[in-house]
């Protein structure tokens, strides 16, 4: 019955947290509590780039904060960059990440990836500056 029709399945999962950018916009949570959050959602940057992946957007818009358990979930990762076993950039996703705003090369290289980690973690602390 489906033999000649192309189906495309979309998955659409829910999350349960509030943004970072919320939670601070929303004046509820005191300054100590806040850090704590970008503490969490630094370390968790952390380990992503540890598997490879340069999450490409780190503002904390894309960090939910789950309060039952005070972890930190990244999400958005359509601007994401991921690396194999030997930290040579894969395939890109078929998103439009054609702008390189730092002038990085696209070696692939070890040296490329650790660059790069580095530059978005100094992404984050400015983005997360006045967090």
């Amino acid at each position: 019955m489906f033999n000649d029709v192309a189906m495309l399945w979309v998955t659409v999962t829910s999350y349960e947290g509030v943004s970072a950018a919320r939670l601070k916009q929303s004046g509820t949570l005191d300054q100590a509590a806040l850090d704590e959050i970008r503490i969490s959602a630094r370390q968790a940057l952390q380990r992503i780039h540890e598997q490879g992946v340069l999450h490409g957007d780190v503002a904390p818009r894309n960090a939910l904060f789950r309060e039952r358990d005070g972890k930190v979930l990244w999400i958005d990762f359509q601007s994401a960059k991921v690396f194999n076993d030997s930290l040579e950039e894969e395939k890109e996703p078929e998103v439009d990440v054609s702008e390189e705003e730092d002038g990085d090369d696209e070696s692939g290289s070890p040296v490329s990836f650790d660059r790069k980690r580095r530059h978005e973690l100094q992404d984050f602390d400015d983005l997360w500056e006045d967090f």
